[in-house]
């Protein structure tokens, strides 16, 4: 008589491991966990892979880190990213010298010493930087690898993350995404929005819109299709194979090649640009004034478009309110435009100024007896004109008086 368990998997309670486990029947490891979900069912020292890289929890140094599984000097560091994976007290060669950072005095290889230098601009000299290349790190307190402004424990050497933030780091917690479904048992520990994949797809059954078809996870237009069997994801009537964005309803073509449909992008024959925010027929990538309809250019940096810079190649000028051709910031009077320059700095311009110098000689020539302008004649020489003419004057009336 054959007598079927009470989870009515189809086999019988004397072949069934798990009688009361309708999901579960063989243990071919003896390890107490059924071969379905167990990710090792012929090792009997492991039973889960959280990360996926094939090796164990149990003698996975990184079981959360699916890059890394071993560090032989057990310093933190995976041996993989290890670049002196027997040393503990090592594991960056920056400039690949041999010698590992910590005990290098020039860790960057650039002629300075690090004691003299802060290559991170963290204001913090790299020979007191846990981290002399990361801005965001300088401290490690114990010295697990992960900067104590990203690790969750930063005083516990064995712990570094919080995924659920329940106080109690994954390594340790049983349940790491708060999820309720142990971590043994969670097809994906540190994601709580999932914890089974029925059809082993690596798509967590929440997000599959085919959770016992291993070949389908998505079905971008809703026909009851899968992706990979359909032949237009989005349904928008273009093969997937002609389709430049094959589940975007909405594009179908990118002249351009710069990832943005032609239906959406502002210039689609323009690889390098696709938006234009303001409107005025220039891309936002080589536009200067992106949000600004009326400028686009700034030649001279100086800020100011073009458009409203009264030099547009001077940086040093923007504006001329006389418009007498000599930018404000150089003009001695920027509202009066028949002057530009006081030499003297006397408050008078130099084309009104008669000394613009200010050295007591008048810029133009003064008749000493009329005070006005001598057009040019040297100074005294109408007075001496006038003496000469009253000496010989009077030598004349001399020699008549002789005769």
């Amino acid at each position: 008589m054959e007598h079927l368990t009470p989870g009515g998997d189809g086999y019988n309670d004397f072949d069934d491991r798990f009688p009361e486990d309708p999901e579960e029947w063989a243990d071919s490891d003896d390890d107490g966990v059924g071969d379905n979900s167990d990710d090792f069912p012929n090792d009997p020292e492991e039973t889960n892979d959280a990360d996926g890289d094939g090796v164990g929890d149990n003698s996975d140094a990184f079981p959360w880190d699916s890059t890394e599984t071993a560090d032989t000097d057990g310093d933190g560091y995976g041996d993989n990213i290890d670049a002196f994976p027997e040393d503990s007290t090592e594991w960056v060669d920056t400039d690949g010298d041999g010698v590992g950072d910590n005990a290098d005095t020039d860790a960057d290889g650039d002629g300075t010493d690090d004691t003299d230098e802060d290559s991170d601009g963290d204001g913090v000299n790299d020979d007191q930087d846990d981290f002399p290349f990361d801005a965001n790190e300088t401290t490690d307190t114990d010295g697990d690898g992960v900067g104590d402004n990203a690790d969750d424990f930063p005083e516990d050497a064995n712990e570094t993350t919080d995924t659920d933030g329940d106080g109690t780091g994954d390594n340790e917690d049983d349940d790491a995404d708060g999820d309720g479904v142990p971590n043994d048992f969670d097809d994906f520990p540190l994601n709580s929005g999932e914890s089974n994949d029925a059809d082993g797809d690596g798509v967590g059954d929440a997000e599959d819109a085919f959770p016992n078809n291993p070949n389908e996870y998505a079905d971008s237009d809703g026909d009851g299709v899968g992706d990979n069997a359909d032949d237009d994801d989005d349904n928008d009537g273009t093969p997937d194979t002609s389709d430049a964005f094959p589940t975007n309803p909405n594009e179908n073509t990118d002249t351009d090649g710069d990832g943005y449909g032609d239906n959406s992008d502002a210039f689609p024959n323009d690889a390098g640009e696709w938006n234009d925010y303001d409107g005025d027929g220039v891309g936002d990538n080589s536009d200067a004034f992106m949000t600004d309809p009326y400028e686009s250019r700034d030649t001279d940096g100086d800020g100011l478009g073009d458009n409203a810079d009264a030099f547009p190649n001077d940086p040093n000028e923007k504006v001329d309110s006389d418009g007498d051709g000599v930018g404000n910031n150089a003009d001695a009077f920027p509202t009066d435009p028949s002057e530009t320059t006081d030499t003297d700095g006397d408050g008078v311009g130099d084309n009104a100024d008669d000394d613009a110098d200010g050295d007591g000689v008048p810029d133009e020539p003064v008749d000493p007896v009329d005070g006005g302008d001598s057009g040019g004649i040297l100074p005294g020489f109408t007075a001496l004109t006038g003496l000469a003419s009253v000496l010989g004057a009077a030598i004349l009336v001399a020699g008549r008086r002789k005769d």
